[in-house]
């Protein structure tokens, strides 16, 4: 039984170091830091008032070398704005993903998925950077939100 054992740990042994394990490179990583205050002319002319905003986050980067098929590149974003007007505040949140991959084919998709702007839609989007065709979409608008900060604001 231990001489079965043991020829069987050997042959264990044997396969798995005569059977090289590819390695990918690790991905170059960059991190950003977002701030920015100022004039929000989006919301200025939704409004019909003036706003300001003041914006704060963190972006990341993974950048895949030489990847074939599989991620190629990743960007991640959490950020946080502050509008203010009239004396009042409000507090905006946008955080998503984008995600550029290669198919066995050789095609590029990007994936977007999260909150897509602070007014725009929340959800995934997928879509053929060869061709530009959504691929998939579901998104939930998120345009009526324009309308509850203004009146916030308004207050």
């Amino acid at each position: 039984m231990r001489r079965l054992v043991g020829l069987v740990v050997a042959v264990a042994a044997a396969v798995g170091l005569g059977c090289p394990v590819a390695q990918a490179a690790p991905p170059t990583v960059e991190h950003v830091v977002v701030e920015g205050a100022g004039f929000d002319e989006f919301l200025s002319d939704a409004c019909g008032f003036p706003v300001l905003f003041t914006e704060k986050g963190r972006a990341t980067f993974l950048f895949f070398e030489d990847a074939g098929t599989g991620p190629a590149q990743l960007r991640t974003a959490n950020l946080v704005t502050t509008v203010s007007a009239n004396g009042n505040k409000v507090v905006l949140t946008q955080a998503g993903a984008e995600l550029t991959s290669v198919t066995p084919e050789g095609v590029a998709i990007l994936t977007i998925s999260g909150k897509l702007g602070p007014f725009l839609a929340t959800g995934i989007i997928k879509i053929n950077l060869d061709t530009g065709e959504v691929i998939l979409a579901k998104l939930h608008p998120t345009n009526d939100d324009v309308v509850r900060v203004c009146a916030m604001l308004a207050r």
